[in-house]
């Protein structure tokens, strides 16, 4: 295969991969940030937050 095809095949791949990742709807603005999305509107959803991921360093530090 030629260098040039190949170059080309090579740009047609990334293209279909860019464009399956971004029509799928794969992406999030929170992933693995460690940042919530928005400020919790109460104690309990708080609460629920920090039951599934920790935000804040222990108290004990």
């Amino acid at each position: 295969m030629k260098r040039k095809e190949k170059d080309n095949q090579e740009q047609l791949i990334n293209r279909q991969i860019d464009e399956a990742f971004f029509d799928a709807g794969n992406t999030s603005t929170t992933e693995c940030t460690g940042l919530k999305y928005r400020p919790a509107l109460s104690d309990y959803e708080d609460e629920s937050y920090d039951e599934i991921y920790h935000f804040l360093p222990p108290s004990d530090i």
